[in-house]
Order: structure tokens, then sequence, then C-alpha cells
């Protein structure tokens, strides 16, 4: 889920987040409108404080549809999709 989505559905602001998530709220606003992406340990905050709703594939914009073209491509074995692999 996009960060600014997870914002929207529980009604926090940007310099809500950024407090709960340890960074200054213009850092919030640059990952939301200029495609920034944060560092690991940020991203893990994120990850943790939206309890896994935002990861870091939001951020690189990884879509069920690349996903899809990858399988038909196959690119990934239909084997490595099984539900425990990506746990």
């Amino acid at each position: 889920m996009r960060l600014e989505k997870f914002l929207k559905l529980e009604k926090l602001s940007i310099p809500e987040f950024a407090e709960m998530i340890g960074v200054n709220k213009s850092a919030v606003f640059r990952y939301i409108h200029e495609g920034s992406i944060p560092k690991a340990p940020v991203m893990t905050r994120i990850y943790l404080v939206t309890r896994g709703a935002v990861s870091a594939n939001d951020f690189y914009r990884l879509t069920d549809q690349i996903f899809d073209v990858e399988l038909e491509k196959n690119i990934l074995p239909r084997e490595a999709l099984h539900a425990d692999s990506f746990r």
C-alpha cells in the first residue's frame, strides 16, 4: 500500500506520522510527493508502524501487474510462489 493511502485510511497527518517514525515532516513529504525512498532503518520503522501495510516494495512501485508479467516470461518458477515463500 502506498504511504499516502495509509495515512488517509488511518487519518494521520504527515507531521503525526513523521513523529511516529522518528523523522521530520519534510522527509515524509518527500517520500509521498517526490519519490524519495527511505533508507533501511527508516523503512523498517515505516513497516513496523504501518503493521506491514507499507513495505519497501511500495516505494519502488512494484505491483502485482509487474509480477504477473515476469511470471508470464517464466523468469520466476511457479513453485517459487508457494505462500510460505513470502513470509
